[in-house]
């Protein structure tokens, strides 16, 4: 992220004080109520913190922006939100191009997909049936029905019926719990 800023020509002092943010950051997790033993930062951005988004948004900026994807798929690329992205083409060999420049793009940059949070969902009728869609090695799993930026997406009208189900259970048992 600081290479990129830098190659943006970012005010110097501005340069400094975000790198030395990051400067021998520690950071700790909690699970279960548990506190893990304090680990050095060697990647990313810290989590929840003010300026978090707008440093992932410089990183990913080439993709979405410059010479990746929307450069050559243009309008269909986005939205992008924290680590969520998705990309949409009308045709499957379309986003089996648009998924290697991702591809390549965490390569160069070092980051990885998590592959369980990872889905394609083919509208209407899928003429490319014995085309696998993958990030690098790793097929992606096609799906009904999922979730972009907790918007439910859904390939049919039972897959929506039942995520709109979903959503309104889990409403009235948050509803119902604060009542009692």
């Amino acid at each position: 992220c600081f290479f990129k800023l830098y190659q943006m020509n970012c005010n110097n002092t501005l340069w400094r004080v975000l790198k030395n943010l990051y400067t021998d950051f520690y950071s700790c997790l909690f699970i279960a109520g548990q506190q893990s033993s304090w680990f050095k930062v060697q990647l990313g951005v810290h989590q929840g913190a003010p300026l978090s988004m707008k440093l992932y948004m410089v990183f990913n900026n080439d993709l979405l922006e410059g010479a990746g994807i929307s450069r050559v798929f243009t309008p269909l690329i986005r939205p992008a939100f924290a680590d969520d992205l998705a990309i949409i083409k009308l045709y499957k060999p379309l986003m089996h191009v648009a998924l290697k420049l991702v591809y390549a793009h965490s390569a160069r940059w070092r980051y990885s997909f998590n592959l369980d949070n990872s889905h394609v969902l083919v509208f209407g009728e899928d003429h490319c049936r014995s085309h696998q869609l993958a990030l690098g090695e790793a097929v992606i799993a096609t799906v009904k029905c999922n979730k972009h930026l907790c918007v439910p997406l859904a390939t049919t009208t039972v897959a929506l019926d039942d995520a709109i189900r979903d959503r309104i259970s889990s409403g009235r048992s948050r509803f119902y719990c604060t009542l009692s």
